[in-house]
């Protein structure tokens, strides 16, 4: 009998193409495995399902190039700049660094020795800045700040390869986006019990296991809380093993604490009432900010936004928004752009005339009532019905 946990289970299935920039590892073992996980559970597949044949596109190396002139200069220098950063992690030492742990157990099971073999403090402090620049989606030179150039390019650009490049880039976005709410080796738990190639675990073991907290927060905790910035996060390590408010419920506890019984049952500042008006505010702070208030400016930012809300985790706490829509996931499959916009037409019978015109805008509208989601035939419906159509 041989046994192999569940995660080298999933890396010894064979590779659908080489892991990026291997050739510069000084540990291709210790790459292939790992790549050999994040092709297993983010299912980064060769092939598009658009114009091309199959056969045509093997791997993200055949992604369809953009022209020459596409792109402005100061979006070529950040795009140039992350491939060189990008080779700069791969040659690293902590990514093909073997830190170890040994457990002796001798005497019959009376003793017992633990040895450990640990990465320098000085290479894991280096790598962490490296590594920061590529995952804090506050940095122009992070992958999100790279996708959101791609993406708008390629939306941009049209033609025949249009969709394979959008889909290209939403499918990396999402494994980015799984990756930062939870461990690769869950994801790759996740996917062998749904593949029946490894049996169910209980519940209560399986929502902790192997993640008791989400790499995002990890990493925002343990590499700018200590390696990095240690005085912005110094003692929350502590606090991850115990659970914390977020700012929506520590805004609303010192809300209620000031407020009167009788106020509190008429007001009812809860953690969802502030996260709404941060909703709101912020977003008509964008939008007055918008310069200039064009059509074209606005689409690109929205795109930008939507490519950043991709890769945002989902915290493992209780949604504080609208019910209806729990952490937003609508949006992977409905322009919220719509949708709000919907909601508007149907509160406002000002425009309707306007909306009778326009054989584009009544076409909206009726494909909007007949849709299978349910937060575009909301509003669309009445609005539909009011308008006769």
């Amino acid at each position: 009998m041989k046994a192999v946990s569940h995660d080298a289970l999933a890396a010894q299935k064979p590779l659908r193409f080489l892991p990026p920039m291997i050739e510069l590892s000084t540990d291709v073992g210790g790459f292939s495995y790992w790549w050999g996980m994040t092709e297993f559970a983010f299912d980064i597949r060769d092939r598009l399902r658009h114009t091309r044949p199959p056969s045509t596109y093997e791997t993200p190396r055949s992604f369809p190039p953009m022209p020459v002139g596409t792109f402005e200069a100061n979006e070529l220098a950040r795009l140039k700049r992350y491939v060189k950063k990008a080779e700069d992690l791969a040659v690293s030492t902590i990514m093909s660094a073997s830190d170890e742990v040994t457990i002796n157990i001798g005497d019959g099971g009376t003793t017992e020795e633990v040895t450990t073999k640990s990465s320098p403090v000085d290479a894991t402090t280096g790598f962490a800045t490296m590594f920061r620049q590529f995952y804090a989606n506050d940095k122009g030179s992070s992958f999100n700040a790279v996708q959101g150039i791609l993406m708008r390019q390629a939306k941009t650009l049209g033609g025949e390869d249009a969709d394979e490049r959008i889909e290209e880039l939403r499918r990396w976005g999402k494994a980015i986006g799984k990756s930062r709410s939870q461990s690769v080796e869950k994801s790759v738990l996740l996917k062998l019990i749904e593949c029946d190639e490894m049996p169910p675990l209980p519940e209560h073991e399986l929502a902790q296991y192997p993640d008791q907290e989400t790499p995002e927060k990890l990493s925002s905790t343990y590499f700018y809380g200590d390696h990095i910035h240690w005085s912005s996060k110094e003692g929350q390590a502590e606090v991850l093993a115990e659970g914390g408010e977020s700012p929506f419920e520590r805004l609303s506890a010192d809300a209620m604490a000031r407020l009167s019984a009788e106020d509190r049952i008429r007001f009812r500042p809860d953690p969802s009432w502030f996260f709404g008006h941060a909703v709101r505010n912020t977003t008509i702070r964008m939008l007055a900010d918008a310069d200039p208030w064009t059509a074209e400016n606005l689409d690109a930012q929205t795109a930008e936004t939507a490519a950043s809300l991709a890769r945002v985790p989902l915290p493992n706490r209780e949604w504080l928004g609208p019910v209806s829509d729990p952490w937003l996931l609508s949006w992977e499959e409905i322009d919220p752009l719509l949708m709000c916009g919907l909601a508007a037409l149907a509160d406002q019978s000002d425009g309707d005339d306007m909306l009778v015109a326009d054989a584009d805008l009544r076409n909206v509208v009726e494909t909007a009532a007949s849709s299978e989601h349910e937060l575009l035939r909301r509003p669309a419906t009445p609005l539909a019905e009011r308008l006769a159509l």
